[in-house]
């Protein structure tokens, strides 16, 4: 039998205007089956960690 794995998560981006938080975190939301799937790994900048390069992370 072949082994058969997983295509790993797609990764998305989300971009958005800090006064549009709210609609980000509902998104979030929205997205949250596909993530506990594993089938997307979604990243914006507020997962940016303390003492981070902020645009050194961005532009990874």
């Amino acid at each position: 039998m072949p082994n058969q794995t997983s295509p790993p998560p797609l990764s998305v981006f989300i971009s958005y205007s800090h006064k549009d938080e709210d609609l980000r975190e509902k998104l979030g939301d929205h997205l949250a089956n596909l993530k506990r799937q594993g089938k997307i790994q979604v990243w914006h900048d507020r997962a940016i960690k303390a003492g981070t390069e902020r645009d050194a992370q961005i532009k990874h």
